[in-house]
């Protein structure tokens, strides 16, 4: 079995050695990841102007959710825990303001802390994601990360990448404007595959006024399970891939329920209207 890509280290050579695969890119041309112990930036390219383009936008004070919890010396783990208004509206607590201080939970895409995972080969579908730990309904498992382009800059790519016959392109929705492309450069969370019937799924959240995308547990995943979400593909036209999941409700083809896949394969029958 070929041995899986590195890819942390081929992207962020002067990257933090704990959370180096933890991407963020402002630009389809720089990129730079935060260190999960300092916060600060790696920028790989050290001009001025690089630096000054990748500088993280810093939150308005105004701007800055604050919650109300409040620390419980008999339990430190339910600080910022469900019932937090931060993580009610899926918002991170922003360090040096959250009551709870340093035993706040609720800062789990700033500190990188993801589940443990193992990255295989899968018989027919390329590289797949195992829980390397027994995973909870609900918990945070990683952070999709890669390139943030425009919309229109994404439905670019995924026609080039199927003209250059890549196979292997992982774009998803950031929101109405932009997309994230992780073909190229991202963490480990590109290499989940998609299901009909998964046991994960994509949220979004605004971590100190910016929103990103992380993946998710749906129900409790024993250790040694592949990790799998619904991709909820955008069908353009081009060539009709097979869906090959699995699953008893499998929909046979990827982006099978959007409208541009159901107008194309669409059969009239005598008495409908045209």
């Amino acid at each position: 079995m070929n041995s899986p890509p590195t890819i942390s280290k081929r992207l962020v050579p002067n990257g933090c050695d704990k959370c180096n695969s933890g991407l963020v890119a402002l630009s389809v041309i720089v990129l730079k990841s935060y260190c999960c112990s300092t916060g600060n930036a790696v920028v790989q390219d050290k001009s001025a102007s690089a630096i000054d383009a990748l500088r993280h936008k810093k939150q308005k004070e105004e701007d800055i959710a604050i919650c109300v919890c409040r620390v419980d010396p008999n339990n430190l783990e339910s600080s910022c825990g469900e019932r937090c208004l931060n993580v009610l509206t899926s918002t991170e607590c922003t360090p040096g303001y959250c009551p709870c201080g340093v035993f706040c939970k609720n800062q789990r895409f700033q500190k990188c802390q993801y589940a443990k995972t193992k990255l295989v080969k899968t018989e027919g579908r390329g590289w797949g994601l195992l829980a390397d730990e027994n995973i909870k309904a609900g918990q945070f498992i990683i952070e999709y990360c890669g390139e943030v382009i425009s919309w229109k800059e994404a439905r670019r790519r995924s026609q080039a990448y199927e003209t250059q016959g890549l196979k292997d392109a992982y774009i998803i929705c950031l929101n109405a404007l932009e997309s994230i492309d992780a073909t190229v450069k991202g963490s480990h969370a590109r290499f989940i595959n998609h299901s009909c019937q998964p046991n994960c799924e994509t949220r979004k959240w605004n971590v100190l006024g910016e929103i990103r995308v992380g993946i998710f547990a749906k129900q409790d995943i024993p250790v040694g399970t592949e990790l799998a979400y619904d991709y909820n593909f955008e069908w353009y036209g081009g060539t009709k891939v097979r869906c090959l999941c699995g699953a008893a409700t499998c929909s046979g083809f990827l982006g099978a329920k959007s409208r541009g896949f159901q107008e194309d394969t669409y059969l009239w029958e005598d008495d409908d209207e045209r």
